[in-house]
């Protein structure tokens, strides 16, 4: 549910403070697939009685042989993030995708938030223009909707242009908030992915099913 541009600032900030400076290109190629790869359940998520989330455990398991390729760790840390984004927003703050409005509330304060975020985290808006920089052989699992991708990245021409008016729920306060808690969530796994600690608990992060 955040935005393409937001997993991009995370991954970034994680990357940073951990200070990997190699395969870079790689993490936010894989950072972007689960958006736009032609998959079934591309996010892995599954059902707990009346809760949802995000299947990490299943991830790994299915792809335990790839996790030390950056584009599959890329992947991993692009569910992380989600299952974090929607405890951020549902649990913590309350917002509620049931309402349409709500959601085109959202997107709004994500294109203001854009031209913000690649400047502060210098990100490479040019990699979602062409992600064959990335060779698709690292990632022979999953198969990316290039014109989808192509379609959304449309939108990012001007992207250092802010769009007029107030933000309507997602502040930059509350952008920066999630890039931290994101953040923090993602060294750990990248952690855990070493054997260097437990991974996260996935099922303490689920979160009340709003649609049927």
């Amino acid at each position: 549910m955040a935005s393409i541009i937001i997993h991009m600032a995370v991954t970034i900030n994680a990357l940073d403070l951990c200070d990997i400076d190699t395969h870079r290109d790689e993490y936010l190629v894989g950072t972007v697939l689960p958006d736009y790869v032609q998959k079934e359940n591309a996010h892995y998520k599954e059902f707990m009685s009346e809760r949802k989330y995000f299947n990490l455990t299943r991830f790994r398991t299915e792809h335990a042989e790839k996790l030390g390729n950056p584009v599959y760790q890329g992947y991993y840390l692009h569910l992380v993030q989600d299952m974090i984004f929607r405890d951020f927003m549902y649990n913590i703050h309350g917002f509620s995708p049931a309402d349409r409005e709500n959601v085109l509330k959202l997107y709004g304060d994500y294109q203001r938030l854009n031209g913000y975020l690649a400047h502060k985290y210098s990100i490479p808006v040019e990699l979602l223009k062409n992600p064959d920089i990335i060779s698709p052989d690292r990632y022979p699992d999953f198969t990316l909707n290039k014109a989808e991708l192509a379609e959304e990245t449309e939108k990012y021409h001007n992207i250092n242009i802010c769009p007029e008016g107030e933000y309507s729920f997602f502040t930059p306060e509350m952008a920066e908030e999630y890039v931290r808690l994101a953040s923090d969530a993602c060294i750990g796994e990248m952690s855990a992915l070493r054997g260097e600690k437990e991974h996260i608990n996935e099922f303490d992060y689920s979160w009340v099913r709003f649609f049927k």
